[in-house]
């Protein structure tokens, strides 16, 4: 039986038919395990979790790492669920997050059994070679729906592949698409799927029923006039649009829509320069600002679109590199007559009174509850927030995210984390918050969810819902304007949540018909007969035995493969994908803090790696020959790598600028400049150099200084290699010492007594030079 394990906590577990039932699975298999919020899915970890410790006997080489998008999960399933729910000693459980030093990590890495950790840590160590991946055997996968892209989940999903770890993926809401969701079961090497609905018999008993509600508003005449403003406005681009071609109105132009046009256009201009694409390329962006303008009327508010025109569309304008599009927005007749009629008019949305009349019913009924008011604008967040302050029983709070916008500071993760403790304990019982809330933090079930609008996603929508309903019933509130976007998002929203119930089912379903496909196949190989064993066939198998043994042109490459690679990185590059690519493809990626570049090929090739917009920045600002005079006297063969597409950067400086700067580097300075579409490019381009420079056995060098030349050069050379030495300290460390090697012997008292050295730099230099070499160390 499952839970018949030493290292469960029985006493404080509900044994629930369903959680065993997939744990069973998950134990047997690679599962995606895709659950309704709030019915248990870290329990089933848990389990799996248990049974492995049990199988291992708590063996700290096969160890169990449990993965959370953010700190805050982090701690909580650390705190609330392995040290809570699991019979283990505490020192073999432990909880990384960035702010503990990486040799730390390294000393606790190799005592611990269990690892709690964001998954940006672990790649980063796996990156630096301070993990093994070969002392882990299970990894689980929190909110797996994240596994796409250049998300660090995808990068450890690989590594499991390659080390053969098993591995479970926890997720409410997987998608509606199906190819997103098998990009996820690929990338961390998922082969099975668990599902479970709120109506499935195993699990409906444990569910609480939410209440949903619609309630719909009509916008007032003022806001209604104001609308109508914007819509002429936006009417006008869209008949310029439609003469080339497009055939749009109104109520076809879909963010879907716009998204797609765009990118035809970028297709168009690829091959043609044409200057109509470019006109219509500028329409499309000024479609967009408008058609964010009128989405903020219609379902936010006339205070939500004065903040955008005045501190975001206007400014832009004014910028003296102002985009066309930005200016155009910004004068036009219908938008200038549609800001002066919202600074003339006195009404607020309806949603602002549904809302409090809301709010003021539930404490009404119930004091005690717990409300949760979700808002797409940061405005309409504090806006909601000065509302509810009139109504009596209200203790109201916002929650925003991290990110500054616009001299409004964000709330820093201890802050949101004190505002939820406060909320929690009753300090608060509303809180008024942005998408930040519907994942990746520990916010107690509430009573009660709002949404300010429908949101155009399945997988938000479930994340928002799942907030209320886990305790006991909850009640969910969608308000709608009538006639607006606000009805087409609430529509899409359903079908999508639909549409992913209906793959989900059908990704198990193939998942189950390729088990029984290889059973059968395996059945059918076991019954075969194998022939009576002869002289003759004895000899065939001989020959082929020989045959394979020999190297195939295949064999070579994969030799090749495998050579050990190094490539040097700035802790900059960090967040790029590149490392992180460049590592699953076999290089060693050692991060330094680089004087000059980002990427360390050889003593001879050092790459800067540029973004076109940074590019062309650098030209207007004078970085550019400043780096390429670094670069030119760091190494013998620098290369710049500009990524992205020329088309629409050179607005701010003219192409014949950019012409003489990219042959002015290639001449002045034998800077070749190289052009990449994106981060796979240059990986690919990158991946190839250092395979050709590693080949010929060539190593990263670490100094970029000119090679000395008289024995004086040459002894200031190695003093100035030590920690914080100038030239100017070096030849004042000799002029004392006399000799490098009586500099090497002294005490961090003797050097510290040096003009300009001091005991800090003093201890580290002796530390330097008397602790042993380790090629791992890569920070």
């Amino acid at each position: 039986m499952v839970l018949a394990n030493q290292y469960l906590r029985h006493e404080l577990i509900e044994e629930r038919e369903y959680q065993i039932n997939i744990a069973k699975k998950c134990i047997e298999k690679n599962t995606l395990v895709v659950l309704p919020t709030s019915i248990g899915k870290t329990m089933i970890a848990l389990i799996v979790i248990a049974d492995h410790l049990q199988k291992t006997g708590a063996n700290p080489n096969k160890k169990a790492l449990f993965l959370t998008p953010t700190k805050p999960l982090a701690v909580q399933q650390y705190k609330e669920g392995v040290l809570k729910f699991l019979n283990i000693e505490p020192e073999k459980v432990a909880l990384f997050t960035g702010e503990i030093s990486w040799k730390k990590r390294s000393e606790i890495w190799k005592r611990s059994v269990i690892v709690v950790s964001t998954p940006q840590v672990i790649m980063n160590d796996i990156l630096a070679g301070r993990i093994n991946m070969e002392d882990v055997a299970l990894v689980i996968f929190d909110e797996a729906h994240r596994a796409v892209g250049n998300y660090d989940y995808v990068g450890i999903g690989m590594k499991c592949r390659e080390y053969g770890i098993r591995t479970m993926g926890l997720t409410a809401s997987p998608g509606h698409d199906k190819d997103k969701i098998m990009e996820v079961c690929t990338n961390i090497n998922i082969n099975w799927a668990e599902i479970r609905f709120e109506s499935d018999p195993d699990v409906c008993q444990y569910v609480h029923a939410i209440t949903k509600r619609w309630v719909y508003v009509t916008l007032p005449p003022g806001i209604e006039k104001i609308r109508q403003s914007i819509q002429e406005a936006l009417n006008e681009y869209v008949k310029v649009l439609n003469q080339f071609g497009f055939g749009l109105s109104l109520r076809t132009l879909t963010e879907k829509r716009i998204a797609a046009i765009e990118h035809k256009i970028d297709e168009m201009l690829r091959t043609k320069k044409e200057s109509s694409l470019f006109t219509a390329r500028s329409i499309m962006a000024s479609v967009r600002k408008i058609k964010h303008a009128l989405q903020l009327i219609e379902t936010q508010g006339v205070r939500q679109f004065l903040e955008y025109y005045e501190n975001k569309l206007l400014p832009d304008a004014r910028e003296s590199d102002a985009s066309r599009a930005s200016r155009s927005v910004a004068k036009n007749p219908k938008m200038l007559e549609a800001v002066l009629r919202a600074k003339e008019c006195r009404e607020e949305h309806p949603k602002l009174s549904k809302i409090k009349e809301i709010v003021e019913n539930q404490l009404k009924q119930k004091p005690d509850s717990r409300i949760l008011i979700f808002a797409e604008v940061r405005e309409t967040v504090s806006y909601i927030a000065e509302v509810l302050k009139d109504v009596p029983g209200v203790r109201v709070s916002v929650f925003v995210g991290q990110a500054a916008k616009k001299n409004k500071k964000g709330m820093r993760q201890k802050e949101q984390i004190e505002v939820i403790e406060k909320f929690r304990k009753g300090e608060y019982n509303v809180l008024s918050a942005t998408s930040v809330a519907e994942e990746g933090l520990d916010i107690p079930s509430v009573d009660m969810v709002i949404f300010y609008e429908p949101v155009g996603s399945e997988k938000r929508m479930i994340q928002r819902r799942g907030r209320t309903g886990r305790r006991y019933t909850g009640m969910v509130y969608f308000l709608i304007a009538q006639d607006t976007m606000d009805v087409h998002r609430q529509y899409a929203s359903i079908k999508m949540e639909q549409k992913m119930r209906a793959i989900v089912k059908r990704l198990q379903e193939d998942f189950m018909r390729e088990e029984q496909r290889k059973e059968t196949k395996t059945t059918q190989y076991l019954v075969e007969r194998k022939p009576p064993e002869t002289d003759e066939v004895r000899e065939h198998e001989t020959r082929t035995r020989s045959y394979k043994t020999q190297p195939t042109l295949y064999d070579f490459h994969q030799n090749d493969a495998t050579r050990t690679m190094e490539v040097l990185v700035d802790r900059r590059e960090m967040r790029s994908p590149i490392p992180r690519l460049l590592s699953e493809n076999g290089v060693h990626v050692i991060y330094r803090i680089l004087p000059v570049g980002d990427y360390q090929v050889s003593e001879e090739v050092i790459v800067e790696r540029k973004r076109v917009e940074d590019f062309v920045n650098s030209i207007l600002d004078g970085r550019l020959f400043q780096q390429a005079k670094e670069l030119y006297a760091a190494c013998a063969h620098p290369i710049i790598i500009v990524e992205g597409n020329w088309n629409g950067y050179t607005r701010c400086v003219s192409k014949n600028a950019v012409y003489g700067a990219v042959s002015a580097l290639a001449v002045d300075f034998g800077l070749p400049v190289l052009n990449f579409e994106n981060e796979n490019e240059s990986t690919q381009f990158l991946l190839q150099m250092i395979k050709r420079i590693n080949g010929d056995g060539r190593v990263p060098k670490i100094r970029f200084e000119k090679k000395p030349r008289s024995m004086a050069e040459l002894q200031e050379y190695l003093i100035a290699g030590l920690p914080d030495v100038s030239t100017v300290l070096s030849r004042r460390l000799l002029e004392c010492f006399k000799t490098p090697l009586a500099v090497f012997n002294a005490g961090a008292e003797e050097l510290a007594q040096v003009k300009g050295l001091g005991m800090r730099k003093a201890q580290e230099i002796v530390s330097v030079l008397r602790s042993c070499w380790d090629r791992n160390d890569g920070y």
